[in-house]
């Protein structure tokens, strides 16, 4: 409501307060989405949330780089974090971690074999921001290291 009064105010002053008037519109747009985020059925069926979640998954391929939390990601799709991690589970045989993982590490050997990249530069494109986490993904993933990953796939195709 104050947002509002302040655009109606805004709009009775010279023309030189445009840019307010549209930050404001912004920022009331910001408002309606969070809103309309936090409002959802409140007899939201199982199956509807399943298939949301289907859906969500089938998605992850092309976006587990995505910086997001598992609480983010909960929250954007309107299903509560416990209902969440239960069907996660359920559909994938893996927390929604691992498997985001997962996803990562498998994108980094298929970057490791086509691209000579540096191991930074794959580590930080598959979505990792600290490189030791990285490497103690990949090593669990891979039973290597990304450079022992990389040299074995190299000499391989060299054969």
């Amino acid at each position: 409501a104050s947002l509002l009064r302040r655009m109606v105010h805004s709009q009775q002053k010279p023309p030189t307060t445009s840019i307010t008037m549209v930050a404001n519109a912004m920022r009331l747009m910001q408002v309606v989405l969070e809103l309309h985020a936090k409002t959802r059925p409140i007899e939201q069926q199982e199956g509807d949330e399943r298939a949301v979640i289907q859906q969500y998954i089938a998605t992850l391929p092309n976006r587990f780089f995505e910086a997001s939390t598992i609480d983010s990601v909960s929250h954007q799709l309107g299903i509560p974090r416990r209902t969440f991690t239960q069907l996660f589970h359920e559909l994938t045989g893996e927390t929604w971690l691992s498997h985001i993982r997962r996803l990562a590490i498998e994108h980094a050997q298929q970057r490791l074999c086509q691209s000579d990249l540096p191991i930074t530069s794959v580590a930080f494109e598959c979505g990792f921001h600290d490189l030791s986490t990285f490497y103690r993904q990949f090593k669990k993933q891979a039973g290597m290291s990304p450079d022992e990953y990389r040299s074995m796939q190299n000499q391989g195709n060299q054969s």
